[in-house]
């Protein structure tokens, strides 16, 4: 049996052909789709990504969104909820800034945990509400637990759009448990084991709280278990370049390829125009080194600027920097050896660079790699650590503890990613990832749960 879904007049429908009996059209009419999102940029970007191809495909869409993130969401002329938190000033204030650079990730585990026992009732009551009357719904790593809970209340089809994977598999460990690749499949499948249970015990508290507001009982083992046993369909936006699909995934994962952002969804995010100043300076010398540190806390501002300014000039290299959270002044050096710019889009900038270091969000370091140059990752989070080791498995990149970064482990990490050969094999993965369009594939996925 075959199966095709073309669009005609704004409504969606799908085609059934067997090869003994003439085609069954089913139609299917809008359907409204909720996206719940909560956390940063990388965690709302893919969802804005499948929210603006549903649109195109008819559907009514509404995006849940933390407080920090609805400009975005209303920029991007989308419906909007509010879930009433703010995880920007959370990661901003001083404590986390500081458990962030010591890299204790326990103790920032328990730091949101403490905040989620706070704001967890408000939160709940706020994706409980965006959820109402919703055909399907779609979710990221950070709110599955609750979508779970939201979709068997209101028996409403459920899909995952994820933006790194947490899927158990034999081929790599877990970067929520080890900094460094294990040989052992058995050991790989170990780390997730204690992930699930880790998660479902730090969790237990908020997951007894949204059952019971839904009217729901019984205990519940981890989310990403019960996504693996009901065979929830996962659609993780990455590209297959960077992370083809492990043997060993069910076949409710799937991985989609990378979110693309089209000029509009750019302006969304304030990076429609790019600054005279940056575009003058790119061309009036050679292809600098993009650093940044997106989300990460820059204690000392100063300290940090002269430390790039170390790295660029012994490594012989201009240096473009992103402010990213950080509050640097913008502007040029006196030699013109450094620029500090904002927010521009990455897919005419970036490959006008030569290579970049950056914290390996998922969205940046899908950017980094489609713009074709090699990169040095600077972890903090368990994702960025998965990203460093994916781009150092494929010869385009190597990555560092963001704690353990000073001038000279950046210059170490840098030499070799600035070599002919990586630059050649980073050309390469660029021209391979940018025919991908992952929302198309997540967009079936969600059309297909609402259709059964």
């Amino acid at each position: 049996m075959t199966r095709s879904r073309p669009v005609r007049n704004g409504r969606a429908y799908f085609v059934f052909q067997r090869w003994w009996a003439p085609a069954t059209v089913v139609t299917l009419g809008p359907v409204k789709v909720t996206l719940l999102t909560h956390g940063t940029r990388g965690d709302l970007q893919p969802h804005l990504n499948v929210a603006h191809e549903l649109r195109v495909r008819g559907h009514a869409v509404v995006v849940a969104a933390n407080s920090n993130n609805l400009g975005v969401v209303h920029r991007a002329g989308l419906e909007s909820y509010e879930i009433p938190v703010d995880t920007r000033e959370l990661l901003e204030s001083p404590k986390m800034q500081r458990l962030l650079l010591s890299g204790r990730s326990s103790q920032f585990g328990r730091e949101i945990a403490r905040f989620e026992a706070v704001h967890g009732p408000a939160m709940d009551a706020a994706m409980i509400e965006a959820a109402r009357d919703a055909d399907v719904l779609v979710t990221g790593p950070l709110t599955a637990m609750s979508a779970l809970s939201i979709a068997e209340a209101g028996d409403q089809a459920l899909v995952g759009c994820f933006p790194y994977p947490v899927e158990r598999t034999r081929e790599f460990p877990s970067p929520f448990v080890v900094e460094r690749q294990l040989t052992s499949p058995m050991l790989c499948l170990a780390t997730y084991a204690a992930v699930d249970l880790v998660w479902q015990y730090m969790n237990r508290g908020a997951t007894r709280r949204i059952r019971r507001t839904l009217g729901l009982r019984g205990r519940v083992s981890s989310p990403f278990a019960r996504i693996r046993d009901q065979r929830i369909p996962v659609e993780l936006m990455v590209s297959p370049v960077l992370l083809p699909k492990p043997g060993d995934w069910q076949d409710n994962y799937a991985v989609a390829g990378a979110p693309f952002l089209s000029p509009e969804q750019r302006l969304a995010w304030g990076e429609g125009a790019i600054d005279p100043e940056l575009d003058a300076w790119l061309d009036e010398g050679e292809p600098p080194v993009y650093f940044s540190f997106g989300s990460l806390p820059v204690l000392d501002r100063a300290a940090c600027l002269e430390m790039i300014g170390t790295v660029a000039r012994r490594s012989g290299v201009r240096a473009l920097v992103g402010a990213g959270w950080s509050d640097f002044r913008p502007g040029v050096n006196a030699d013109r050896s450094m620029l500090v710019t904002g927010a521009f889009d990455y897919d005419r900038v970036l490959p006008r660079c030569r290579a970049a270091i950056h914290h390996g969000g998922a969205g940046t370091t899908h950017d980094v790699a489609r713009a074709g140059i090699p990169a040095v990752i600077t972890h903090v989070f368990p994702d960025h650590i998965l990203w460093g080791w994916r781009l150092a498995a494929l010869g385009i990149g190597s990555a560092v503890p963001y704690r353990k970064v000073n001038a000279d482990l950046l210059i170490e990490a840098l030499a070799p990613v600035l070599s002919s050969a990586a630059a050649q094999r980073a050309r390469a993965v660029g021209e391979a990832m940018s025919r991908e369009r992952g929302a198309s594939q997540v967009c079936d996925t969600i059309e297909r749960q609402a259709a059964a």
